[in-house]
């Protein structure tokens, strides 16, 4: 199941362009290029025995904005590696 548009433009609506992760305040895309380095990430995995997946978790909400965060590229890596703390 893909991103719905809606669900992307409402996901960056709420993040304003910075990443999620607290007291990181890294910018999303990059103001010199318009290069954007921010990562669509799930907070409950696409699948289930991803980092914190859940197969009782509704499958349509997957991919929806309520499930998603945006994350610089070194939180996102962080947090998929740590399982015990995220």
């Amino acid at each position: 199941m893909a991103y719905k548009d809606k669900d992307l433009k409402i996901l960056w609506a709420y993040s304003g362009g910075i990443c999620a992760f607290p007291e990181c305040n890294e910018e999303l895309i990059v103001e010199s290029s318009n290069d954007i380095i921010g990562h669509i990430c799930h907070i409950v995995a696409k699948s289930p025995i991803g980092p914190r997946g859940d197969s009782n978790y509704p499958k349509d909400l997957l991919n929806s904005h309520e499930n998603l965060l945006l994350l610089c590229p070194t939180h996102h890596a962080k947090i998929d590696s740590d399982n015990t703390s995220y």
